[in-house]
């Protein structure tokens, strides 16, 4: 028994796990398929639940407003979206190039939970590039990268 449990997160990971049993196990393991993203869409939360929340607002180099493109660079240094000013500033081996349609998704989890971002998201290039900046940022944040 935990002295003190985080509500939220044992929230979201009974949610998750609610609905991991109602998938199919071919649908669960397929890396290009809806669970996939379910898995991803969880973990972000859950990452960000934990102190490690990607920030979506702003340039996290400089700090301005800047209009989110269909190409943006983010930074696992940072932990954010760079303004295209200050990417030539950073060090490339930590940016990811990241879609209009990946920021989107991101905010939707950060705001109202993976299950509502995942139930949007339809498997195409958005839900590639989604999966693959949800893997590097956690493997970047967890230290197993």
């Amino acid at each position: 028994r935990l002295e003190y449990p985080d509500q939220r997160l044992y929230g979201i990971l009974e949610n998750f796990l609610f609905e991991l049993d109602r998938w199919p196990e071919s649908e669960i393991l397929d890396s290009g398929s809806r669970g996939a993203l379910w898995q991803a869409a969880f973990a972000l939360q859950a990452i960000s639940l934990l102190g490690y929340e990607p920030v979506v607002s702003g340039c996290q180099s400089c700090g301005c407003s800047f209009a989110i493109e269909e190409n943006n660079s983010f930074s696992l240094e940072r932990g954010g979206l760079i303004c295209p000013s200050c990417v030539i500033k950073e060090n490339r081996a930590l940016l990811l190039a990241v879609s209009k349609d990946c920021v989107f998704a991101m905010e939707s989890i950060l705001a109202r939970g993976w299950q509502e971002m995942v139930n949007n998201l339809d498997l195409n290039d958005s839900a590639a590039n989604f999966l693959n900046f949800s893997r590097k940022y956690l493997s970047y944040n967890s230290g197993l990268d």
